[in-house]
């Protein structure tokens, strides 16, 4: 009978224990201190992102953090399962998150709401918010650029608010420390990789209360397990665990140092060339929807894609890209764009092609054309792309190219004509590797030899699709430049005329690398002619193409060096 007893014991303690939260460890010894290294780890994850300087009124993801500390730790101590605790973080964390937004939204932005209904300031600042949301969810289905950086900032402090709520909850209710810390690394690892200014002292900072929690925290569970065993420890046992901590800190140090150099590996850059051209193509969705933020130039420091967005403040980086020898050449083209919608243009070639190493390609047969060689060589990381003079009609490394054909023309060679009789053009040439430091590359291009005389003659007989493509004009296009632009084009009859009036124009606008990107509800042409006056290349010439198209002229743009 007593056995009986002992075993129906046996089996309702565990089933007790499992239901008293005040069990965890972290709750027995030193609570506190646990509570505010917990608090400091979150808030310098805050603090990093507000600092980096991606954009103006990131400073509310503190509070967002505080307040996401507070609800994960009083949630922690209650008796709320784990689905009560999470559908009660949602609502409060939305709503918290669209009051700290509200308050740092300008009075002249709401006031069309405060105009139209009867409403208290702070509702008309929420209604502001979620209209921008809805928004951008709208330009990211509709695939439109977005310059609002009040989504950013929504979606920023909604990350920073689950990383804190999960990881104080996973530390207070469960005791697990490492899904509390690594993911708030992570992205703390990513902010300061991609910040605008330096904050790579947050992340020391960070490194460093890490340590010290997960010693904290390790060391309560080594204690309570001691206690039960009976067995005896000195009191400042700490400063031993502290020490293997900070060794073990250093060796991840020091593979990270070892790391950098695995990239020259090919079996490993082969291995990841599919994962780089997800990341580049993601890269470029990103730049696309964020457009109005700040930027800081990575490594690979060529980062042209199908798109080209008309943002902000951009920093570009005086170092040498790479180094070609070549009798003359004074662009190198990497990308070309032929459709504007009005913030960002695309590049709609008809297809892609692959060519091998020395194959020669069918580009048009143009006038004024001559071979010239150049041979690259890289002198800084630039991704797969391939730069070289245009038009490129022979490489010695195996191209995957977005090529458009040429109606109108005929090929240079009709050996290597394809099936369809038309030339082709490269809009965009890649490699099926990646491209470093030291690697190159030799490109014969036709080059152009028109000079002025040649240009002042040229025919303006173009081909429909000629037309068709390179006088395309979105529907809302601004009357604004358009009256600039026949301003500027009156009484000239030849499209070099044309072209040289308005880069005279264009000319007398100061260059700046470091402006403000356009407003959401601003025209970004109107804005850099007549708003700030002041801008970089991509401005210049999308403001002289489209003036073009307007004055009757075919014309595109091209990104390169």
């Amino acid at each position: 009978m007593a056995q009986t007893v002992r075993s129906a014991s046996t089996d309702v303690a565990p089933v007790e224990r499992r239901i008293r939260y005040h069990d965890n460890l972290y709750f027995q010894d030193g609570f506190w201190l646990t509570a505010f290294l917990v608090a400091a780890l979150y808030l310098i994850l805050a603090a990093a992102l507000d600092a980096a300087g991606h954009t103006e009124n990131l400073s509310v993801v503190i509070p967002v953090t505080a307040g996401a500390f507070a609800l994960g730790l009083l949630m922690s101590l209650s008796r709320f399962d784990g689905f009560f605790a999470l559908s009660h973080s949602m609502f409060v964390g939305l709503a918290w998150i669209l009051f700290s937004m509200a308050r740092v939204v300008p009075a002249d932005q709401v006031s069309p709401f405060l105009d139209s209904s009867n409403i208290s300031e702070l509702q008309a600042r929420v209604y502001f918010v979620l209209l921008r949301l809805l928004d951008w969810v709208d330009a990211a289905v509709s695939r439109t650029a977005s310059a609002d950086n009040y989504v950013f900032i929504f979606e920023i402090c909604f990350l920073v608010w689950w990383l804190t709520y999960l990881g104080v909850w996973s530390i207070f209710r469960y005791g697990y420390t490492w899904r509390a810390v690594i993911p708030a690394g992570i992205v703390l690892l990513i902010n300061t990789y991609y910040a605008p200014q330096s904050t790579v002292g947050f992340l020391l900072a960070f490194v460093l209360v890490a340590l010290v929690l997960l010693v904290r925290t390790n060391l309560s569970e080594q204690q309570l397990r001691w206690r039960e065993d009976r067995i005896y420890f000195q009191p400042d046992i700490v400063w031993d665990f502290l020490r293997n901590g900070i060794l073990f800190s250093a060796l991840l140090v020091l593979m990270a140092w070892v790391m950098p150099g695995l990239g020259r590996n090919p079996q490993l850059r082969a291995l990841l060339a599919p994962v780089n051209t997800t990341w580049e193509s993601t890269a470029e969705n990103v730049q696309r929807l964020y457009q109005g933020l700040n930027r800081q130039p990575s490594e690979v420091v060529s980062s042209f894609g199908n798109t080209l967005t008309l943002g902000g403040e951009r920093n570009v980086s005086d170092s040498p890209v790479f180094q070609a020898q070549t009798l003359q050449a004074r662009y190198w083209r990497a990308v070309i764009f032929d459709t504007y919608d009005g913030r960002r243009w695309l590049d709609t070639a008809d297809g892609t092609a692959q060519y091998d190493a020395g194959e020669i390609v069918p580009v048009p047969s143009w006038r004024a054309r001559t071979a010239i060689s150049q041979t690259i060589t890289l002198l800084a990381p630039v991704g797969t792309i391939l730069f070289g003079m245009p038009d490129v009609a022979q490489a010695d490394v195996r191209i995957n190219a977005q090529v458009r054909s040429q109606p109108g023309a005929v090929p240079i060679s009709a050996a290597t004509a394809p099936e369809d009789g038309l030339p082709v053009e490269f809009t965009m040439i890649r490699t099926d590797r990646e491209l470093f430091n030291g690697d190159r590359y030799l490109l014969v291009s036709a080059a152009t030899e028109a000079t002025v005389r040649d240009l002042e003659n040229a025919t303006t007989d173009y081909a429909p699709e000629i037309l068709d493509r390179y006088l395309q004009i979105p529907v809302d296009f601004s009357p604004r430049v358009t009256e600039e632009a026949q301003r500027l084009t009156a009484g000239l009859t030849t499209p070099y005329a044309k072209a040289k009036a308005i880069e005279s124009y264009l000319r007398t606008i100061p260059y700046n690398d470091a402006i403000p990107a356009p407003p959401p509800d601003a025209d970004p042409i109107e804005y850099f002619l007549y708003d700030i006056q002041q801008g970089y290349c991509d401005y210049y010439a999308t403001a002289m193409a489209m003036m073009l198209r307007v004055a009757g002229v075919p014309a595109r743009t091209a990104s390169g060096y």
